[in-house]
């Protein structure tokens, strides 16, 4: 359905003017295009405020959902743009010197390389493992209702794909009461969506040993009996 327009909307003239945002270091915010509805994340996307503009009624209330979806869906988009930036950059590789611990390999060389094949046939069951996982907790559709329950909201692979509001109540209460159905509704189905443990990405006893491998080359080519 498009979008009902009003006249004094295109010559800017009573504009929504959403109250002004003052933005933690580790904050963000998205909104849709005419900046009705703003909501405010934290760096991991996870909803911390939703702001409507007091007259958000008098553009065409309909759109109300759509607008909430959009904003949504900028502030965790925004939040992972924040994540990328901030990211440290990776350290320059540097080749370990040989210690005097570091001597030469000992005993059978082949049962060694059969050793490393054996750990990396390890990393990759794990990591096969933990991408099902993942998958399977971040794939499924999600709802959740507010605790007033006139706020429904769905969401799937982390991103807002639904969003349902009563609209005899919406237009009825007023917009901090509208706001505060929302964010308790976006704030539930966020966590039900949550990896939960495995956002911190796949780990094991088997990758920590290769990743401390492949950190040192020397030390793992000395190990197969290839560098004395």
């Amino acid at each position: 359905m498009p979008e009902q327009r009003w006249g004094f909307e295109e010559d800017g003239f009573d504009r929504p003017d959403p109250r002004p945002s003052e933005l933690d270091v580790d904050q963000v915010e998205g909104t849709d295009d005419d900046r009705i509805v703003t909501v405010v994340a934290n760096l991991a996307g996870e909803a911390g405020a939703v702001r409507i503009a007091p007259t958000w009624a008098d553009h065409d209330p309909t759109t109300l959902p759509r607008r909430v979806i959009t904003a949504a869906n900028a502030a965790v988009m925004a939040a992972l743009a924040r994540r990328i930036e901030d990211a440290p950059p990776e350290p320059p590789e540097v080749s370990a010197e040989p210690t005097p611990d570091d001597g030469p390999a000992t005993g059978d060389p082949f049962a060694a390389i059969n050793d490393v094949l054996r750990l990396m046939d390890e990393v990759s069951a794990d990591l096969d493992s933990f991408q099902r996982r993942f998958a399977s907790a971040t794939a499924s559709a999600s709802s959740a209702d507010s605790r007033g329950g006139h706020v429904t909201i769905g969401i799937r692979d982390g991103r807002v794909i639904d969003v349902s509001i009563d609209p005899r109540w919406a237009g009825a209460v007023r917009t901090s009461e509208l706001e505060s159905e929302l964010l308790d509704a976006l704030q539930r189905v966020q966590r039900m969506a949550s990896p939960g443990d495995l956002a911190r990405g796949p780990h094991s006893a088997a990758i920590s040993e290769l990743d401390q491998l492949v950190r040192n080359p020397q030390a793992m080519l000395r190990q197969l009996g290839l560098l004395r």
